[in-house]
This record gives C-alpha cells, structure tokens and sequence, in this order.
C-alpha cells in the first residue's frame, strides 16, 4: 500500500513547522503593526493549520485507496489543483448559468463546499477586513444568517473537512488486506 493510513504524527509534525515558521512573523508584525494586530495573525496562523490538516486527512483517504504511490501523488495533485485554481472557475460557471438569486446562492452555497475559498472569505470577513469583500461580504454574511452563525457554520464545515475523510480513510483501511 501506497501509506500505512492515517497518522497523528504528520499532522503534528506539520503543525510543528508552521508554528515555528509563523513565529517569526509573529514578531515582525508585533514589531510593524502593534500587539492589535496580533489576533489577525493568530487567526490566520490557525486557519493556515486546519488547511494542513484538511489536505492531511484528503491525501489519507487517497494514500488508503491506492496501491501505488506515483498514483496516490498523481491523484492528489489533481485534488489540491482542483480546490485551489479549477473549482472557483467551475462556481463561477454554474452560477453563471443559473443566473439571477439561484445563481447567487449557488455561489454563495460553493464557498462551504471549498475549504480553500471557505477559509479565503472567513480571513477576508475577520472583524476590520470585512469591507474588503464589500456588497458580496455582507451579503455573504446575510446568506449565511449573520456573524455569528456564520463563523459557526464555517467552523463545523471545516472541523467536517478534516474528521469525514479520516473516518473514510480508517474504513478503507480497516476493509483493505494489508
């Protein structure tokens, strides 16, 4: 088999990196922009891991279903190239032929089936970037119910993101003859 299935210790070897490599910045933004601007920066540190993370546990599922890694890693280049430069052309698309409220909400309903652009539009709605996204943000914001909820709805979306392909991974494992 292509991998021994899913594991803690990439996930926490990766974190490792990212809060070490992060660090550092840490220091030049407190040194740049104050200590305010440091909950930005954590927010984005933490959304940077569970991106990790969720890519962790989508090459888990793909590693557990194929027997040859130049398959695996074929396979999950096609996945992070889909979610990160294909999807938004195909939302777009689809939004597109839709048209008119359907279209919108299609749009707005893609962002939670993404966690890249999920993880895109929370770091652009955090409290003081929210004009960035203008009319299309807080229309976002009002699709999903409001401020609160959707930081909730994102969170759980999210936290489904990284745990449903774990789940899917240790069933495969658990059918496959190793």
């Amino acid at each position: 088999p292509a991998s021994g299935g899913p594991r803690g210790g990439e996930a926490a070897a990766h974190g490792g990196a990212i809060a070490a490599g992060f660090g550092i910045g840490m220091l030049v933004v407190v040194f740049g922009s104050g200590i305010e601007g440091i909950s930005q920066y954590a927010f984005f540190v933490v959304a940077t891991l569970a991106l990790g993370a969720i890519f962790l546990s989508l090459a888990s599922v793909i590693s557990a279903a194929t027997d040859s890694r130049a398959v695996a890693l074929g396979i999950a280049t096609f996945v992070w190239f889909f979610f990160v430069l294909l999807y938004d052309g195909l939302a777009l698309s689809a939004a597109g032929w839709t048209g008119g409220l359907v279209g919108g909400r299609v749009l707005f309903g893609s962002v939670l089936a993404n966690p890249v652009d999920l993880i895109r539009v929370l770091m652009l709605t955090l409290p003081g970037t929210s004009g960035v996204l203008g009319a299309a943000g807080e229309a976002w914001i009002r699709y999903m119910g409001g401020d609160m909820s959707a930081w909730l709805i994102a969170t759980g979306v999210l936290m489904s993101w990284i745990f449903a392909p774990l789940l899917v991974a240790v069933s495969v494992l658990g059918r496959r003859d190793l």
